[in-house]
């Protein structure tokens, strides 16, 4: 799955959260690491290693699969994008879901925060391709 999302998304870097709810609070994801799951996902790291990427580049672009994919607790959400102004834009990336792309600005979210609430999205399960 990372290597098809580096492909398709064209994504440089590919980071996991691989045992928290999407609700949880971005800044308390992955508070322990654990090195045998990202190895064996073969990704750049976790939720505080995005978090340390984040905060040591400029124009950051993330691209996620699906709403959830980010976080479904859409005031954190907010928290978030005002606490790290090097995102710029949010791609969500439902091509293996219903064929589309969203691509959302940062500013926009902070400046209508009611198009934050797509994000509170969780309604079912989407069925991945193999």
């Amino acid at each position: 799955m990372v290597k098809r999302l580096k492909e398709r998304s064209l994504v440089d870097k590919v980071y996991v959260s691989p045992s928290v709810n999407a609700i949880e609070p971005m800044v308390e994801r992955d508070l322990i690491k654990n090195e045998d799951i990202l190895k064996q996902l073969n990704v750049d790291g976790d939720a505080q290693d995005l978090l340390n990427y984040i905060n040591q580049n400029k124009s950051i672009c993330l691209v996620i699969l699906g709403y959830a994919g980010l976080s479904t607790n859409y005031e954190d959400l907010e928290n978030f994008l005002s606490n790290n102004k090097n995102i710029c834009k949010i791609i969500v990336d439902h091509l293996p879901f219903d064929n589309t792309i969203k691509i959302h600005d940062r500013c926009e979210l902070l400046e209508n925060p009611k198009k934050l609430e797509v994000f509170n999205c969780r309604t079912r399960t989407y069925q991945r391709s193999k």
